[in-house]
């Protein structure tokens, strides 16, 4: 692990085991999705960790964007509750991307426990026992948004490899599968530039038992190939445009060649550097969309190239009372606007009251540009198989979930038997 230029560690001495009162130490609520508590609380012993924001004294929400070298950036927004109003901080963590996971929790427990230095410093335990070390090194902790720019012998490029297959089966069924991911980017604060090829194999094989006291086999082959590419030039805080492409293969949608691709604007109602904790964006792209079927489709085509424009807008939020997410999508074909989706996705969590949240999510498509349907007839066995993508007016998918936690309200004891 590399040395630290800025390392705050709390240390306190042992106590005498006593029963301790809120009022000398820090009630923390840690609101992280990607952060190991488990380690966290059993490294930083000198708080008391909470399960419900109504008591804590102290709301730490960690936000996370991916780094254009592909790492990891975690925001902490540190809000002082209760007696703490009005004692607010953000710092910044930084992961690369060949960081282990040890060193990521590791650099994230470091900076909470930066963090939370002000806060227990006015504590009666704090003032007793707090001792604060420094350690010269390179830095991990940033108290700005502003990145360090260094000489880069990659000059900015990433690149990314990944293959994965499996396999299962029994008597009478088998299955094989595999993905393959290339990825290429460069990203800097002007420009964003992305490459990436992605791949999908997945065979199945059943045998049947006849009526004849003979066997029947029935394959199932799904395959898709997409090689899609980026370009974003930033235009200030609210502003960037670029162009996208997309090439594309795929026997569920009876595409032989499917190409797409075309000029982008995107603004920004929130600037940029908010967009960990806010975000607000709408994004509109002209487009040609051009396809070579593998069968005849149902309008007796084998191949059309049609222009188009697709309209974006996209909401996210994230806050102490939990997390919110909206984003709708309009496509339309221009030889006839009769041909066009609309998409609506949402998703939320929220924390309606103490120890009770609610979480759900929604999604609906009115599905009117079905261009590429094959004119076969499908088999029983292919349709529930999904060999290929069958006629609709629209989708949807829909969940909701409830919970709530009553009881202590500190968390601070870790095990991990069993």
């Amino acid at each position: 692990m590399k040395p630290w230029w800025l390392v705050a560690g709390v240390l306190l001495c042992a106590v005498p085991a006593h029963t301790q009162t809120p009022l000398e130490t820090v009630n923390v609520f840690l609101d992280c999705e990607d952060c190991d508590s488990d380690f966290v609380r059993t490294e930083i012993t000198y708080v008391n960790w909470v399960r419900d924001r109504a008591v804590a004294d102290v709301h730490v929400l960690v936000t996370e964007e991916e780094t254009g070298s592909g790492g990891d950036r975690y925001t902490f927004h540190f809000t002082g509750l209760r007696s703490f109003v009005g004692r607010e901080d953000t710092l910044y963590y930084t992961s690369s991307n060949n960081s282990t996971d040890d060193e990521v929790r590791r650099g994230q427990t470091r900076t909470l426990a930066i963090g939370l230095v002000q806060y227990v410093a006015r504590t009666s335990k704090g003032q007793n026992q707090l001792q604060v070390s420094w350690s010269g090194a390179s830095p991990a902790v940033q108290t700005e948004a502003a990145p360090t720019v260094r000489r880069d012998p990659w000059n900015f490029w990433v690149f990314t490899l990944g293959l994965n297959s499996s396999m299962d089966g029994e008597e009478s069924q088998s299955s094989f599968d595999w993905e393959l991911e290339v990825e290429a980017a460069r990203v800097t604060n002007e420009y964003k530039f992305e490459i990436q090829l992605d791949g999908n194999y997945e065979q199945e094989k059943f045998t049947l038992d006849e009526d004849d006291d003979t066997e029947r086999e029935i394959t199932s082959l799904r395959k898709e190939y997409t090689f899609e590419l980026l370009l974003v030039k930033s235009l200030g805080q609210h502003w960037s445009a670029g162009v996208a492409g997309q090439a594309r293969k795929a026997t569920f949608g009876n595409i032989a060649l499917g190409l797409n691709g075309g000029p982008a604007v995107e603004y920004s109602f929130w600037p940029y550097r908010d967009a960990t904790r806010r975000s607000l964006v709408i994004r509109y792209s002209p487009r040609m969309r051009s396809f070579d079927y593998e069968e005849l489709t149902i309008y007796d085509k084998m191949h059309e190239t049609h222009p188009a424009h697709n309209l974006v807008g996209e909401f996210d939020m994230k806050q102490r009372w939990g997390s919110l997410s909206f984003e709708s999508e309009f496509w339309q074909y221009l030889h006839n606007t009769a041909f066009y989706r609309i998409s609506t996705f949402g998703e939320a969590n929220v924390r309606v009251f103490k120890g009770f949240s609610v979480n759900f999510f929604a999604e609906y498509s009115r599905v009117r540009d079905q261009l590429a349907l094959s004119q076969e007839e499908l088999t029983p066995e292919e349709i529930l198989l999904r060999q290929q993508e069958l006629r609709t007016g629209f989708r949807y998918s829909a969940g909701v979930g409830v919970s709530y936690t009553f009881g202590s309200i500190f968390s601070n004891i870790v095990n991990t038997r069993f």
